[in-house]
């Protein structure tokens, strides 16, 4: 796991196929060009910040990153 402190690195990591992120989901709005990112909604989860997951559309994704999305899918509604 890397933390990325810049908003717009972490994008332009997802966008090359570079694992997920959690984001404000403002982030996602601001968008510029828009980017076509799967964006997962979580529910239950106790956040102060609303965020949302993104990865690259059909990229690939390590195991770990695999069993970080299927858990979050979990708790999806």
């Amino acid at each position: 796991m890397l933390r990325i402190d810049s908003l717009t690195a972490q994008k332009r990591l997802i966008e090359a196929g570079f694992g997920i992120a959690l984001v404000p989901d403002s982030s996602i709005r601001r968008s510029s060009p828009p980017v076509r990112w799967l964006v997962l909604d979580v529910a239950g989860l106790d956040l102060s910040l609303q965020v949302a997951v993104l990865t690259r559309r059909d990229g690939y994704l390590g195991a770990a990153t695999r069993t970080l999305l299927a858990e979050l899918r979990a708790q999806t509604p």
